[in-house]
């Protein structure tokens, strides 16, 4: 009886235990604490019941009539009935044990394999944020360029017929003005009484010093900040963490947004001591690729300055002197 009143106290502390676990709140109940709780409690149970076993199992015998003590061998030979049994169930229970681990290795494996899947979803959406970040920078830095261009304008002409350009009709001008290396032609007699043409150039220095004096004197306040956004389009392609050919793909379409007289511009600004930090990018993508062939023509000194790779392998075409 004593035995029986202890193991009852022993379940009533366990479950005491338990509740008290179980009424932790679910938002401030972790892992960490409830289930080594309820694993503690368990096993200082079985503690208890294993240690004072051999002091209540004699005592409990010397508790029964001694007629019923005498006939204590048949009921150890009636339990030894079951030891078949118990073996049966302990063996069906060693082979569940074994199903479970293996289950939970098959379930393991899975959440593996889930893992694995998710990390390459999350590293693909990531990239994709990534391109659009890049994206969304780059169409932002060619808006700001477009926008600069249209700020710029200044009159041409003289007096009453001066006109007032702007924009890319500016940049027109502007290019139209620059010091060509071949800038007039002259028909004379020879010797022997033909017609010839003689073709009036500058040197390369004279050109590009020619230049630079314009640039100083009449094109920085607009051209300057120009080159600045240009040169900051190509470095956030060269820079983001993309692909060789992606970096083509947007260098092709910045290279589309550029006019005829924008190419002859920056032909002739990276050729000088202004831009020539820009000659790499320009070579590597291809930027010169659309330089009309009559600005080629009048700047032979010039369009040698650059590899071949800045025209896209456009052979630069020769021209008699």
């Amino acid at each position: 009886m004593l035995f029986i009143l202890f193991v009852i106290v022993m379940f009533l502390l366990f479950f005491a235990v338990f509740g008290i676990l179980s009424a932790i709140p679910t938002s401030q109940r972790s892992s960490s604490t409830w289930i080594p709780g309820a694993i503690v409690s368990a096993l200082v149970l079985v503690a208890l019941i294993w240690a004072v076993t051999p002091i209540l199992i004699p005592q409990m015998v010397e508790s029964i009539d001694s007629s019923w003590r005498d006939q204590m061998h048949v009921f150890a030979s009636f339990g030894d009935m079951f030891g078949a049994t118990t073996s049966l169930f302990s063996g069906l229970a060693f082979l569940g044990l074994i199903a479970t681990l293996v289950m939970q290795g098959r379930e393991l494996s899975l959440q593996r394999e889930d893992l694995k899947l998710n990390r390459k979803e999350l590293s693909l959406t990531r990239g994709e944020v990534r391109l659009q970040r890049f994206e969304n920078t780059l169409f932002g830095l060619i808006r700001q360029l477009n926008e600069h261009v249209l700020t710029m304008q200044a009159s041409f002409g003289y007096m009453e017929s001066s006109e007032i350009f702007a924009g890319r009709r500016y940049i027109k001008e502007i290019a139209e003005s620059l010091p060509d290396q071949f800038y007039g032609r002259q028909e004379y007699i020879d010797d022997h009484g033909k017609k010839k043409v003689r073709q009036y150039q500058r040197e390369l220095c004279a050109q590009i010093e020619e230049y630079e004096e314009i640039f100083s004197r009449r094109l920085e306040a607009d051209f300057a900040p120009y080159m600045r956004l240009l040169y900051g389009i190509f470095r956030h392609i060269e820079t983001a963490k993309i692909t060789e050919d992606q970096r083509k793909m947007y260098s092709r379409f910045v290279r589309a947004q550029l006019s005829s007289a924008e190419l002859k511009f920056i032909l002739f600004d990276c050729a000088s001591g202004v831009g020539k930090d820009f000659q790499d990018w320009i070579v590597k993508y291809g930027l010169l690729k659309h330089l009309p062939k009559s600005t080629r023509e009048a700047n032979p000194n010039l369009v040698s300055i650059y590899p071949e790779g800045a025209f896209e392998l456009i052979p630069v075409p020769h021209v008699e002197i």
